[in-house]
């Protein structure tokens, strides 16, 4: 399969980064990875569209955080692959980049929220997309509980 990837390259949180690299390298196991054109970010609003068309029809899916760009662009596009839509929060900041997409989403579209407060609002604005929950990994060698001895020691410093 041919999974196109949009990262979020217009943000400076590292997080966000990480979730883009680590999907691209799991992805690329087992699929063919259609890269976003990196000049999308510095050509006019026609070129944009041109070249979200281009990169669509080489996709049979396309993985992105959600955003009306890309979902005109396919629309407007003779190939229409579904599209995996990132939520990253957006639902619970008050989802304004998303309000103007939700005629565009298709019953073949999935959004992805990370947690279960952000699904419960997808639900409720978007019912012509699927909607998943798939909380964030995280590196459990770097965090973990810590035992109850070294925790009121921490609570004792911090004066709780």
């Amino acid at each position: 399969m041919k999974v196109g990837i949009i990262p979020d390259e217009t943000t400076d949180m590292a997080s966000v980064k990480n979730v883009f690299q680590g999907l691209e390298q799991t992805l690329a196991q087992r699929h063919e990875i259609v890269r976003h054109p990196p000049e999308y970010f510095y050509v006019s609003a026609n070129k944009q569209k041109v070249l979200y068309e281009e990169f669509l029809r080489k996709c049979d899916v396309a993985v992105c955080r959600i955003h009306e760009k890309v979902l005109v662009a396919r629309e407007q596009s003779k190939r229409q692959p579904p599209v995996i839509g990132l939520l990253m929060g957006q639902m619970s900041r008050g989802a304004s980049e998303m309000a103007t997409c939700t005629r565009y989403l298709k019953s073949t579209d999935i959004l992805i929220g990370n947690c279960d407060s952000d699904i419960e609002i997808t639900r409720k604005f978007f019912t012509n997309a699927q909607i998943r929950k798939l909380p964030f990994p995280f590196d459990e060698s770097t965090f973990f509980p810590i035992d109850e001895e070294r925790r009121q020691e921490i609570r004792t410093e911090m004066r709780f």
